[in-house]
């Protein structure tokens, strides 16, 4: 038998009588989304049984790869059929459905479908076997938990071995980790219905990408990109590619206005308002491509933020050539870089708020009429003798422009309301029904302990706010007469999940749904922001901070 690879991706036997057409994208696509289906929901992997998801996909792999369909459908179907008989009862998943519930939640959850089986549906390409197979497996009975999910409040815990021992990862191991990661995020990303591109074209484009890296850079790149794909600034990864382990930084105080990379402090002879045109001879617009195509991010807002972090000094080189734009003209210095290793934390750079001492949890500013926090360092220890201080003030300024302590919530919830309301819906999936996301929704009131502040609150957000700062903003919100102000932030709300992929490569991703009480999303969009503030290039080089100015303006009925 002789074949031949057409562009299309299709196999064609050239032998006059017959022709057999093999796509083998197709075929495994199929294989990704049945295997997924199966995993999640056969009672053969249960906790206690000897049976191996990952094992039964790479011996797969090359068995369907290079089949027609109607031998493929016929290797899946009698795969199914090896495990034995199962009861599939669809009431029964119904039922739990619908009675679900949640610990410490007195209201009933909505449950909310997030993926779409359709595919299941289709004969013309399963055939009716299969695809009759398929549906009873969706509604399988299990009477132990399945082996590769736990559930752990608020979040399922995925049990996935990273296969750290194998340095050299086969084509099956490479599918493997393709495969995992998509019907993870099939089955249990809350915001998989917001990604840019549509989840159901992702394994088309990825497949060629995972089936042809010829060595660790190049699968790494292939996860880093496939990463991308979720749109979640959650979706950390422990290696990027792009800078490697271990990575050179060089001092960086830059960050967008207006699509112009702007210095907001000294850095040697750059000072505060210059513009960076060029590193290394490249455009700052030109790395912020570079850094969406490898880096998953939730909105533009993020995407600036990220580029900014790394635009720089992130590279491998000993020295990077910066040219500016100054009041003198056009000039280029080289910086040194220092070598360092791991992940850089979130946290927004002193300088960008002027005038204050940034790691002060709180003070009276402004002849003792304006409290001011600083979310980042604020403690619970600080909270009563701070709001005795606090208590005689025009108003309050929250500034969220970085990660908060946990102690937010006892403030926000302790000191400003005793109005109880819901200021949150949170969505959560559940290892015995993937596909479901229940929504409930979260109390701004723990404790009315403390008395209620009288003033009015200020609360300052930006693209630092991110994850637990934009949860405990949306509770500050509801705080009466409460302003939000300043300018979209990181959209990715609520916590993360972590799991691992094939070469020990651990990612994560945003494992509940956060929305406002009305519905409406908050992961990729942001915040609600009742006032829009940005930096200024002018304001950069005065040295103020816009928004601090703005907020206090506000206090005073300006």
């Amino acid at each position: 038998m002789i074949l031949s690879c057409q562009k299309d991706n299709t196999i064609i036997d050239e032998q006059p009588k017959e022709q057999i057409v093999v796509d083998y994208l197709q075929n495994l696509e199929v294989l990704c989304r049945v295997w997924g289906l199966v995993k999640y929901h056969h009672p053969a992997y249960s906790v206690g049984s000897l049976r191996d998801a990952d094992a039964d996909l790479i011996a797969m792999i090359p068995k369907i790869r290079n089949a027609d369909a109607d031998t493929r459908n016929g290797l899946l179907l009698k795969w199914i059929k090896e495990f034995g008989r199962y009861e599939s009862d669809k009431a029964k998943w119904d039922q739990y459905v619908q009675n679900l519930k949640i610990p410490w939640i007195e209201s009933e959850p909505q449950p909310k479908e997030i993926v779409n089986l359709s595919w299941m549906k289709d004969t013309s390409i399963l055939g009716k076997d299969l695809s009759e197979e398929l549906l009873k497996i969706r509604y399988a009975v299990r009477i132990q938990r399945n082996k590769y999910l736990l559930k752990s409040y608020p979040n399922v815990t995925f049990l996935e071995n990273g296969y750290a021992n194998i340095s050299n990862l086969t084509y099956e191991y490479r599918l493997l980790a393709l495969f995992r990661y998509w019907n993870i995020i099939e089955y249990f990303f809350p915001a998989k219905y917001m990604t840019d591109l549509h989840w159901d074209e992702v394994l088309k484009k990825h497949i060629p990408q995972f089936g042809s890296a010829r060595n660790e850079l190049e699968y790494r790149t292939a996860v880093a990109q496939l990463v991308s794909e979720i749109n979640d600034t959650h979706a950390f990864y422990d290696y990027i590619p792009l800078f490697g382990a271990s990575y050179r930084q060089a001092d960086n105080g830059v960050r967008f206005i207006d699509n112009r990379l702007i210095a907001y402090s000294v850095i040697a002879g750059i000072k505060p308002g210059d513009e960076i045109i060029s590193i290394d001879g490249v455009r700052p617009l030109d790395i912020k491509a570079t850094i969406a195509e490898n880096f998953s991010l939730s909105n533009e807002s993020g995407l600036l933020r990220e580029t900014a972090m790394r635009i720089v000094g992130w590279t491998s080189k000993p020295n990077v050539t910066v040219t500016y734009v100054s009041d003198i003209g056009t000039r280029a210095e080289i910086f040194e870089t220092k070598l360092l290793q791991g992940t850089a934390l979130l946290s927004a750079p002193s300088s960008i708020f002027a005038n204050l001492n940034y790691r002060e949890p709180y003070k009276l500013i402004e002849d003792g009429t304006i409290g001011y926090v600083n979310s980042g360092f604020f403690s619970n220890e600080f909270a009563s003798i701070m709001m005795d201080k606090f208590k005689d003030t025009k108003g309050i300024i929250i500034d969220m422009r970085n990660y908060p302590s946990s102690s937010m919530f006892q403030l926000a919830y302790g000191y400003f309301t005793s109005i109880p309301q819901i200021f949150a819906n949170c969505g959560e999936t559940d290892a015995n029904t993937p596909g479901i996301v229940y929504i409930y929704g979260q109390s701004n009131v723990y404790s009315t302990n403390y008395g209620t502040y009288n003033g009015k609150v200020i609360v300052i957000v930006n693209e630092y706010t991110q994850s637990n700062g934009e949860f405990i903003t949306m509770l500050l919100q509801t705080i009466p007469g409460c302003i939000t102000i300043g300018s979209q932030t990181a959209g990715a709300d609520g916590n993360i999940s972590t799991f691992y992929l094939p070469g020990n490569i651990q990612t994560t991703i945003s494992g509940l749904g956060v929305y406002y009480p009305d519905g409406t999303e908050t992961q990729r969009v942001g915040i609600r922001i009742d006032e829009i503030v940005k930096p200024t290039i002018a304001g950069i080089k005065a040295g103020r901070d816009e928004l601090y100015e703005r907020a206090i303006e506000l206090i005073n009925n300006k």
